[in-house]
């Protein structure tokens, strides 16, 4: 037994210890804020990452003696290696032969030996750059299996421009029980006419649906699609006419209509952007929705279409990339005038009016890039704390085709942590041009399919990109709905509950008194944080 001498000594030995122990937590805790401070002040979102490749670059020539390469798509796998797809001339003189080299790479930027032995495979396809009104080049999607599957427009000497598909097992070996030695050919339109292909994806069950703008009626060119068993790649017979759709909406039927981006919600509906003449000198971005089944869906629209001309009459307006966010609204990214924009839309096709940069509810933002003269939006995606990651086409005094990168936050406002209007112009030690896809990896860094050269160079390889990206943040969900710094029951409890419960909008606020150093005052804002940063399921309203 202790005496009391003893028993005191070892309490404050133990005091002791936890003191030494508490002022080493915080003095680690010091170091690591200042090396997160010094990390964060060093590095920018939009500086190449030197732990990728050579630099931050993945360059590679396919082309032969230097003919025109650049990287037309990206397809992240479950394990982090990355799938490029590039538009390549496999010959130096006339006739040059356009075609599609793929390689892999692994999540460092380096060459994966274990597809193909770290080469380039060029594919069975032999693409038409050249097709009519072509919006994009090929893409690329993947299997839960883990096979590739690439698509492009490509060129029959009885059919003229067709929708071509190939497919690939893991190890860059063409997969011969798809289509016909591991290629599909379908023809759209009727006779030699124009099959454009610009979009591509995998839905739920594997199937694959592509879709793009066909010869339809008269002379126009209208919106159509295709989808393709998973097993096989034989047309879907549930799917439209025979695994067909061809559909006009433009008001004058030898108008043209094109569709650029698409994307399958969970329901199985299939929404495709894109861009419809509706007269002879005005073009507008448009939507179209269709079921599983093929059949345009009426109640999405007006009877299943939408038309937006937010610049104005007689401006010119294409969609050419689409998403969904996490409350299943459409994120739609294109050109507005001579300025990227992005918009947003509810399921059924209703403008969402909470979505604007300086809340003026018009739907509808215009990204502006310091340094550039005009912009398209190439490609979008929605990063895991909702703020909306944007690929843009950028023009110069002096440069054509740059590359820019935009950041908003969900509610449709510049991100000026990302760059002073939310839109930055990459600064690269290669000139780095042709914007044509975007990847977002599990860690926030961001991956660019493009071209690149030396700055005394003229024609141009195929390069992947990985920049810094972050802040990294989680969702960052507090029960401060309202955002005024304190948690209260009569009024982020009473909303939490309502929201849980599926009040609509009309009721959610309804005898709550939200404060006037609230950040979220308004139920637009309200759900937007509820959805993007606590993850929760609100059906649209």
């Amino acid at each position: 037994m202790q005496s009391p001498t003893q028993h005191h000594s070892a309490a404050r030995s133990r005091a002791n210890r936890r003191g030494e122990l508490r002022r080493a937590l915080q003095t680690f805790g010091c170091l690591l804020l200042v090396v997160f401070a010094a990390r964060s002040a060093s590095a920018s979102p939009t500086d190449l990452d030197a732990s990728f490749a050579a630099n931050g670059i993945e360059r590679r020539e396919n082309s032969a003696q230097n003919q025109f390469d650049g990287v037309a798509a990206l397809a992240l796998q479950r394990d982090g290696k990355v799938v490029v797809v590039s538009e390549c001339l496999r010959t130096a003189s006339s006739p040059f032969t356009p075609n599609l080299c793929l390689h892999r790479l692994n999540a460092t930027g380096s060459g994966d030996p274990s597809f193909a032995a770290a080469a380039t495979v060029v594919t069975p396809l032999r693409e038409n750059w050249y097709a009519p009104q072509l919006a994009h080049g090929a893409r690329v999607a993947l299997q839960s299996d883990g096979k590739i599957v690439i698509a492009s427009t490509c060129e029959s000497a009885a059919t003229g421009n067709d929708f071509c598909l190939a497919r690939y097992h893991g190890n860059g070996a063409i997969d011969a029980s798809f289509g016909s030695a591991g290629v599909v050919t379908t023809s759209i339109a009727a006779g030699s006419g124009a099959d454009v292909l610009n979009a591509l994806a995998i839905d739920a069950i594997d199937r694959i649906v592509v879709a793009g703008g066909c010869a339809g009626v008269s002379t126009g060119t209208d919106f159509c699609l295709a989808r393709y068993t998973a097993a096989s790649g034989a047309l879907d017979p549930s799917f439209g006419n025979a695994g067909k759709v061809l559909a006009t909406f433009a008001p004058n039927l030898v108008l043209d209509e094109q569709a650029n981006a698409l994307v399958i919600a969970r329901n199985g509906d299939i929404t495709v952007a894109g861009q419809c003449a509706r007269s002879a000198s005005e073009i507008d971005l448009c939507l179209a929705q269709f079921t599983n089944t093929g059949v345009v869906k009426s109640s999405f629209g007006n009877a299943g279409v939408v038309y937006a001309n937010p610049s104005g009459a007689g401006v010119s307006e294409r969609a050419y990339a689409i998403t969904l966010q996490f409350d299943g609204k459409l994120l739609v990214a294109g050109q507005c005038g001579s300025l990227a924009c992005l918009s947003r839309y509810s399921a059924s096709g209703v403008l969402d009016t909470s979505f604007d940069a300086a809340y003026a509810r018009s739907g509808v933002v215009s990204i502006v890039v310091s340094g550039a003269i005009s912009s398209a939006a190439m490609a979008v995606s929605v990063l895991p704390d909702g703020r909306i990651l944007t690929l843009l086409s950028c023009n110069t005094a002096t440069t054509y085709a740059s590359v820019c990168l935009s950041r908003h936050w969900p509610e449709g406002f510049a991100d000026t942590t990302f760059s002073p209007t939310g839109g930055a112009l990459l600064a690269t030690p290669l000139v780095i041009q042709n914007a044509a896809d975007l990847l977002v990896q599990s860690d926030g860094r961001f991956l660019l399919a493009t071209s690149c050269r030396d700055t005394t160079a003229t024609m141009q390889d195929s390069c992947v990109l990985r920049l810094q990206g972050g802040p990294n943040t989680a969702r960052q969900c507090s029960l401060d709905i309202d955002g005024d710094g304190v948690v209260r029951p009569d009024t982020d409890a009473m909303i939490f509950m309502r929201a849980m419960f599926g009040f609509d909008s009309s009721r959610m606020l309804q005898n709550i008194v939200v404060g006037s150093s609230a950040t979220r005052s308004d139920w637009f804002s309200i759900r937007d944080y509820l959805v993007n940063q606590c993850g929760m399921s609100i059906r649209s309203q």
